[in-house]
């Protein structure tokens, strides 16, 4: 008999170290608590700020500053908000011109201003253009004769790459003819306008001393790539949500106030100079809707940086309360592109030349928390140290529970051991101990909890292969700091007691 129990303790023995080995990246013997080690370990675990968030998501949202105060950041981009469509853009259209014309020479004559082109407004004056794409159709006839007769309108205010005007034939069995413009250049006259001419040739029995004429174009699909122009002042609205999505799923909260935030916004602009103020800067969520962050305007002036970002406004926040639904930052404001007007002189823009704007929200872990819980499911280790054999001759298995806590808050923890199989969960009652903060730097060490379980409820316990942990967590009203230097730690470990081995 005694040999009997003599192997069957090297079995448990042997199971129990192998075990050990097999989970170091979760507890190690020497550490498994202040005192040392204590039976079978179940967790030893330290748990700081980016793991108490999801740590995936929190490299993106988590940094620690100089003094090791964690800051939550916000940084999103707004693309293109003001392009060059905003100051200059053509929509298809048409322009006709009738007239009559007195001949001086035969057969050939001149037509100098057949048909102006007006590209320009009294918003913007345009110097020059390159054309991305777009079609030029032209119609001419003479209307007032019965007789043969050729003309070509041509600009020299539209130019192929090489530099030739654009040419166009007609007849008077030739009426219409279209020309593709792109990369085409415009050149209009001191008024911002395109001039058509024509040369004319007729065909007569009997002399010619005038013509009347009607001409039309169209312009359709007009892109310009490339412009230099004057114009006035632009009023473009400022109006952007962007989504994120911090990582607090292991959280359950009503709010968290965060105090001392600020918000710098960056230009990257290749447009002109714009002006403007920014007047909502917001955080909303979907059931607890808007939470302003500023309380009076921000003015904003953006210079010209074509390839980089620039600072372009800071400012302070008002104290913020984090609902677990927000989801989106809002942006809204005014915008004043070329606010100097046609006093800034030739402008040259193209068709990548835009404003885009980030904002960089700055929230230090400066904050107050009331019922807030956090929630987490370790892996146990315990179940897997036992057989069948091992476990059925359990007679008591005492539970040790060991806390330090180096944050400033205050935690109430509730734990569950869960069997995944039979999905029953079995709770400790720790008598709602309360795990002081470290309100004066010192990490607080809880006195060691003892559970005893027998019979069934130990068979729970060892048939469990994950732990759920709550902490309620308060600041008890203090406005707190947290820093990368806090943490808490748990250690978890079982002493078993059989019917036949006590060890």
């Amino acid at each position: 008999m005694k040999r009997h129990h003599l192997l069957f303790y090297f079995i448990l023995m042997f199971s129990v170290f192998s075990l050990s080995s097999c989970h170091d990246n979760l507890f190690t013997h020497d550490h498994i608590d202040a005192d040392g080690e204590w039976g079978i370990p179940i967790i030893n675990k330290k748990i700081g700020l980016d793991q108490l968030l999801d740590r995936m998501d929190s490299v993106q949202y988590l940094q620690a500053g100089e003094n090791g105060v964690f800051k939550i950041i916000i940084e999103r981009e707004a693309n293109e908000l003001v392009s060059m469509r905003h100051i200059f853009e053509i929509q298809d259209k048409t322009y006709d011109s009738t007239g009559v014309v007195y001949i001086d020479t035969l057969p050939t004559f001149q037509v100098t201003e057949l048909l102006p082109i007006n590209l320009s407004s009294e918003d913007v004056l345009v110097k020059s253009a390159t054309i991305k794409s777009g079609i030029l159709t032209l119609s001419f006839n003479i209307t007032s004769a019965n007789f043969d007769y050729t003309a070509i309108l041509t600009s020299e205010n539209i130019t192929d790459m090489s530099g030739n005007p654009i040419q166009l034939n007609f007849s008077n069995t030739q009426h219409q003819q279209s020309i593709n413009l792109s990369n085409h250049k415009i050149m209009p006259n001191a008024m911002g306008t395109l001039i058509i001419g024509a040369t004319i040739t007729v065909s007569a029995d009997v002399p010619v001393y005038q013509i009347s004429y009607e001409c039309h174009s169209s312009l359709t699909n007009f892109v310009i790539q490339s412009l230099t122009a004057q114009f006035s002042p632009v009023e473009v609205e400022l109006d952007q949500t962007m989504g994120f999505s911090l990582p607090l799923n292991k959280f359950q909260f009503d709010h968290i106030q965060f105090n001392n935030a600020k918000a710098s916004l960056f230009s990257k602009n290749s447009l002109c100079t714009i002006g403007g103020s920014l007047n909502e800067l917001s955080l909303q969520g979907e059931q607890s809707g808007t939470h302003p962050l500023i309380s009076s305007p921000v003015s904003l002036f953006s210079p010209l940086s074509a390839n980089q970002y620039v600072q372009v406004a800071e400012t302070n926040l008002q104290p913020i309360t984090f609902n677990r639904d927000i989801n989106a930052l809002k942006l809204r404001g005014d915008l004043n592109v070329n606010p100097d007007g046609f006093a800034a002189g030739d402008i040259n823009v193209d068709e990548n030349s835009s404003l885009s704007l980030k904002i960089k929200t700055e929230i230090p872990t400066n904050l107050s928390v009331d019922n807030a819980v956090y929630h987490d499911t370790l892996e146990s280790s315990l179940y897997e140290a036992f057989n069948v054999i091992a476990s059925q001759s359990i007679e008591k298995i005492t539970i040790r529970i060991a806390l330090t806590n180096a944050f400033p808050f205050d935690l109430t923890p509730t734990i569950e051991f869960l069997n995944t199989k039979n999905g029953e969960k079995y709770q400790l009652n720790l008598n709602n101990v309360q795990i002081h903060g470290s309100y004066n730097g010192v990490p607080y060490v809880n006195e060691p909890i003892y559970i005893e379980f027998t019979n069934e409820n130990a068979q729970k316990i060892i048939q469990s292969d994950k732990v759920i942990f709550n902490f309620h967590i308060t600041t008890n009203g203090n406005t707190v700091e947290i820093t990368d230097s806090q943490y808490v730690n748990i250690a978890m470990g079982a002493k078993v007691s059989y019917s036949t081995i006590n060890f």
